[in-house]
C-alpha cells in the first residue's frame, strides 16, 4: 500500500524542475513504474482493465517476483482515474 501511494505521488510531479534533483535519487525500476502509471492516464479504462488482466496473469506465470511491482502500478493508475460512478452520472438526485 505504501509503495502504491508513493508511486501515485511521484507520478503527479511530472517533469517539474523543482523535483528534478529529487527524482535523480529514484531507482530505475521505480522510474519505469512511474512512467507506466503516467502512460496509463491516457488509456481508456476498459483497455486498462484488459492490460491489467494480461500483464498480471503473465507475471504470475513467468516472473512472479515482479508481480508486486506491477500490482502497485495498476493500483496507482486506478487511483488516478475518476470514479466510474461519477463518469456515468450516478450522483443524480432522486426526484420525489
Amino acid at each position: 500500500m505504501v509503495q502504491m501511494i508513493d508511486l501515485e505521488h511521484q507520478a503527479s510531479f511530472g517533469s517539474c524542475e523543482a523535483s528534478a534533483g529529487w527524482q535523480k535519487g529514484i531507482p530505475e525500476h521505480k522510474t519505469l513504474m512511474i512512467e507506466f502509471v503516467k502512460i496509463l492516464d491516457d488509456v481508456p479504462i476498459d483497455d486498462q482493465l484488459q492490460l491489467k488482466l494480461m500483464i498480471l496473469t503473465n507475471c504470475r506465470k513467468r516472473c512472479p517476483h515482479r508481480l508486486p511491482y506491477m500490482t502497485a502500478v495498476f493500483i496507482a493508475a486506478e487511483h488516478r482515474q475518476p470514479l466510474l460512478i461519477e463518469m456515468k452520472g450516478g450522483s443524480k438526485t432522486v426526484q420525489e
